[in-house]
């Protein structure tokens, strides 16, 4: 006589082994059974692959990562291995950049931003919950885009011309003319934030002579006398 016995039986025998009580119960059921043939009939579901494409890359699971309940297959830790898929192959995004040339023909360039992209997590689970019940071999992951916080459309908005002010000085001494270039390229460039207070001292930093300022006139309590800056 042909008596069948599932694969499933067997494994949960294997996983109980540390149990010597149903080890040798089972020993001894299959040694009292005489007359009786035991056959192993494997379960085509063991024989199951599925093949995750996320991009340029492949994930393959099979069995005992694929395995069987009684509601029929599911892919074990099914969240931390999307979890593990979108770490692999996400793409973060960069932001615009702005480099400013205080000397240069052209003041501002924009190093435009760069989108990124990372797998749709919820929707590779529904799929792959899909593909394992009706036995498709492969799942293709679905990309959302990341977009970048700062884009240049951003930045170059933010390089309007804000205000201007002219002072003519033609008729200075040639040392007030230099101390005015030197204290001019000095706070060429500053950005002042917002709600940042600007500060010319602090900005310029002490006039000696050391640091190329010369004795030129300057205006002190509402007064002309001779100073350095």
């Amino acid at each position: 006589m042909l008596f069948c016995v599932n694969v499933e039986f067997i494994r949960i025998l294997n996983d109980m082994k540390k149990n010597n009580i149903i080890v040798r119960m089972a020993s001894a059921f299959i040694a009292a059974a005489s007359g009786l043939t035991f056959a192993f009939v494997p379960l085509r579901q063991t024989e199951y692959k599925l093949t995750v494409y996320a991009g340029e890359k492949k994930y393959v699971y099979s069995y005992p990562e694929i395995d069987f309940s009684k509601d029929g297959l599911y892919l074990k830790g099914k969240d931390e291995k999307i979890d593990g898929i979108l770490k692999d192959t996400v793409v973060r995004p960069s932001d615009a950049e702005i480099t400013f040339t205080p000397n240069g023909s052209k003041k501002f360039s924009v190093k435009p931003e760069k989108n990124g992209r990372q797998i749709d997590a919820a929707q590779l689970a529904q799929d792959i919950d899909s593909a394992v019940k009706k036995g498709t071999n492969s799942v293709k992951a679905k990309f959302k885009t990341l977009c970048a916080d700062v884009t240049a459309a951003q930045l170059y908005a933010a390089t309007n011309v804000r205000a201007t002010f002219t002072t003519n000085y033609a008729s200075s001494g040639e040392n007030r003319k230099c101390n005015v270039a030197l204290a001019a390229e000095y706070i060429n460039g500053t950005v002042v934030d917002d709600g940042e207070v600007f500060s010319f001292n602090s900005t310029v930093g002490e006039r000696t002579e050391s640091r190329g300022f010369k004795e030129a006139k300057i205006i002190y309590e509402g007064k002309f006398t001779d100073g350095l800056g």
